[in-house]
């Protein structure tokens, strides 16, 4: 972590360390254009069908990363 110890190989793969730079910059970009803005503001000006799709496709992310054996850390208490 310090340097220290030349012999540690990598931890991520590159194309995760450049997901990862990719995701943060998109938030920070979101978050700056709606630091003026209120949300449900913004949302109420899209139509209809891209707010369903929004929707529909986090509907659908939550449900493909069920299942995983690593559950949450407080439900295993």
């Amino acid at each position: 972590m310090l340097l220290l110890d030349r012999s540690g190989g990598p931890v991520l793969t590159t194309y995760l360390m450049l997901s990862a730079v990719v995701v943060i910059t998109g938030m920070l970009i979101v978050h700056w254009r709606m630091r003026n803005q209120a949300l449900h503001e913004e949302v109420q000006r899209w139509p209809a069908v891209l707010v369903g799709a929004a929707w529909g496709v986090m509907l659908f992310l939550i449900a493909i990363t069920q299942g995983g054996s690593n559950a949450f850390i407080y439900f295993q208490f």
